[in-house]
């Protein structure tokens, strides 16, 4: 914190941290002199892993009904995990996914632009992947991390024509992620940035808890501003 206060101070900037999470934000709050200001639209959603693997229990009676509808339906679908080999069909279904799902707002193309960097450059990261496959033709895809015992949801996309498509891609992933990393407790879908949809959505999947994020602006003990 002193570090980067340096270099703020050099450049006439406030220091400012961004989305720190909670338990973070209590520790640097009590170390340093920080103005705290609560994000709402990025708190991460937070399942149990088992859960969402298998949606067993009562409270998961439509995401099973759901992922069965799409078994039912699609029999013969394939699950594949993503390698270079064929990561080019997950991006020629993001372009057509782009392209039928485009909406007009800035969080949107950001996220568009950052979908479509991750998947040119899928090699250079440690992520989990997989293709969900109907008589040869991509329905969906979905890319996860594992950062010790949690797996990280960063981008899911899906023809929602399929019934269940959603559901079938989080719980195979989940699933996959699980037998080959048992150390897996948790499954963070990461935030709803204020689209009223999504927090929809995730909240359908019944977080264990949501971890709510802050921005965390500097300021010297002895100054008189205000911020």
């Amino acid at each position: 914190v002193f570090i980067l206060k340096e270099y703020c101070d050099k450049q006439n900037i406030k220091l400012v941290l961004s989305a720190v999470p909670e338990n973070t934000m209590q520790q640097l709050v009590s170390l340093f002199s920080f103005t705290v200001c609560k994000l709402d639209n990025w708190a991460d959603y937070v399942y149990d892993s088992q859960k969402i693997a298998t949606f067993q229990g009562k409270l998961y009676n439509k995401k099973r009904n759901h992922v069965n509808n799409f078994k039912n339906a699609c029999p013969d679908f394939v699950y594949k995990q993503i390698d270079k080999k064929n990561i080019h069909e997950a991006i020629a279904f993001f372009h057509l996914f782009d392209s039928y799902y485009q909406k007009d707002n800035s969080i949107f193309l950001n996220e568009s632009r950052m979908t479509e960097y991750v998947l040119t450059h899928y090699e250079k990261f440690n992520f989990v992947g997989y293709l969900l496959i109907v008589q040869e033709k991509t329905i969906g895809f979905i890319i996860g991390e594992i950062l010790l015992d949690t797996l990280y949801i960063h981008i899911a996309k899906a023809d929602k024509s399929y019934s269940g498509v959603y559901e079938m891609l989080y719980m195979e992933l989940v699933k996959n992620s699980m037998n080959l990393y048992p150390s897996i407790q948790y499954v963070n879908m990461e935030e709803d940035v204020g689209d009223a949809g999504l927090r929809k959505s995730k909240l359908s999947y019944h977080p264990a808890y949501i971890l709510n994020k802050y921005n965390l602006i500097y300021h010297d003990q002895n100054s008189t501003d205000n911020l």
